[in-house]
């Protein structure tokens, strides 16, 4: 298993674990559908951000936030 930031271009996963639930950016992700079994898929990335396609929608996230995601890559 790998943080959203560590995948591959392309590569697809779902989230198996979010850490420190308690951080007011990782609620907001979780608010878009960023939670324990959806899969998402990581587009590409930008100096500090990473884009990923989650439910059809694009999704820009800045990457110390999206590292509070565990994927189990497929």
């Amino acid at each position: 298993m790998k943080t959203i930031p560590k995948m591959s271009l392309n590569e697809e996963g779902v989230i198996e674990e979010i850490e420190d639930v308690h951080l007011q950016c990782v609620q907001r992700l979780m608010t878009l559908g960023l939670v324990e079994g959806s899969t998402i898929k990581y587009i590409s990335s930008a100096s500090s951000s990473v884009e990923i396609e989650i439910y059809g929608a694009k999704l820009a996230l800045h990457e110390d936030c999206a590292s509070h995601f565990i994927v189990r890559t497929k």
